[in-house]
């Protein structure tokens, strides 16, 4: 298997070609505009649904509006997460939690 990187990026959302990427492979326009790019998917405590101001309120509904889970786990100290229902338990996978 080999790689080759062409020195192109493109949009994983629109396909535009684009200098730089933002929020995981994203043009700044669409960066700007999906709610699937706002703070809200890493840090679910900073949504703003439930204020209107959502860009994309179907996206908010799906994503944002669903069970989450405070936990506890055991990586090389304790630390408190929280983290949404679909994520568990590939959350702490993730951070390399051993309980």
């Amino acid at each position: 298997l080999t790689l080759t990187h062409t020195g192109n990026i493109f949009c994983c959302s629109c396909g535009k070609k684009t200098k730089k990427s933002y929020s995981q492979g994203h043009c700044f326009v669409c960066m700007k505009k999906l709610a699937s790019c706002d703070m809200c998917i890493m840090k679910p405590e900073t949504c703003h649904y439930d204020q209107g101001t959502c860009r994309e309120p179907q996206w908010g509904e799906e994503n944002c509006m669903v069970d989450h889970f405070v936990y506890l786990s055991n990586t090389s100290s304790l630390k408190v997460g929280i983290t949404r229902h679909t994520q568990i338990p590939t959350r702490w996978i993730d951070q390399g939690a051993t309980q």
